[in-house]
């Protein structure tokens, strides 16, 4: 029974986890280790699962507890679009390719100038579809510090995007 639920209930995350691993630690090998140790990790406590309202919420929030000690750790901060791009599996023109590149290269140029918390709840919503009681459980934070992270950072963003489509700033 567990080995049916583990793989009908947790393996189906396991993209949705990589490409939030991939986010944090931007190297898609260490992002692969670390959902291979999120996965590891999930089954020892299987016996636990019940406990849990939401299984999706609490794998991501042990995905990015590791990738945040993986990141304290190593103190690895790089960027790799072509990580992205192979996750994002563009099959394009390359006029498009280009152009999805510079908007990708642009955009996480504006999501890493916002305060970890705010770029945090921003991908967690807009990129990777969850709710926001399901973005306080994965943050460990107050709903309403959710909303508000957001709502910067969407702010933030727009008005950047906004100034720069405008004056090419």
């Amino acid at each position: 029974m567990q080995i049916q639920e583990f793989t009908s209930k947790i393996l189906p995350l396991k993209n949705k986890l990589y490409r939030f691993a991939w986010y944090y630690l931007k190297d898609k090998e260490e992002a692969a280790d670390v959902i291979q140790e999120v996965m590891i990790k999930v089954w020892h406590r299987r016996e636990n699962w019940h406990m849990y309202k939401s299984l999706e919420a609490w794998c991501m929030t042990i995905t990015r507890n590791m990738c945040l000690d993986k990141l304290r750790a190593n103190k690895h901060q790089t960027q790799d679009v072509e990580s992205v791009m192979y996750i994002l599996g563009h099959n394009d023109s390359p006029e498009k390719e280009v152009q999805g590149n510079e908007t990708f290269t642009l955009i996480r140029r504006l999501l890493d100038m916002l305060p970890d918390k705010q770029k945090e709840a921003v991908v967690l919503r807009d990129i990777e579809g969850y709710s926001y009681e399901e973005i306080a459980d994965i943050m460990q934070i107050e709903l309403s510090s959710v909303k508000i992270n957001i709502h910067r950072g969407r702010k933030f963003l727009k008005e950047h995007l906004i100034n720069i489509n405008a004056y090419g700033l």
